[in-house]
């Protein structure tokens, strides 16, 4: 996030909203698909970094910005992988995922705190 700030000009009258999310590894192989940890997918991709994540983006690079950019403090952090952010809940039911109301609830939190953010 930061780096592309940097590079781009935003209006001022627009405000930006930072937004990431994290999710644990799991403990042992037979929690890897439970929801409420990393998929197995994203949990082999982040053996290689000790940094919270969703998978993919670290939640630091997501929710830092430059000091420039009119985006409002703080950051909006969630407990959802990378996937889970936007997929519906009910799909990951499909992927094998286990106790897939978690991502219901976790998902139905995310978004009501940006839309409440937004008022």
């Amino acid at each position: 996030m930061q780096a592309l700030t940097e590079n781009v000009t935003i209006p001022s009258n627009i405000n930006l909203i930072a937004v990431g999310s994290y999710q644990n590894k799991p403990p042992t192989i037979f929690q890897m698909m439970e929801s409420q940890y990393l998929d197995p997918l994203f949990a082999l991709a982040t053996l290689f970094s000790s940094t919270a994540t969703d998978g993919i983006v670290p939640v630091k690079s997501a929710t830092t910005y430059s000091s420039h950019v009119p985006v409002r403090t703080p950051a909006i952090v969630g407990h959802l992988d990378h996937a889970e952010q936007v997929l519906d809940y009910r799909i990951l039911a499909a992927f094998g995922e286990t106790n897939v109301d978690y991502v219901r609830d976790q998902q139905t939190l995310l978004y009501s705190e940006i839309i409440n953010s937004l008022q």
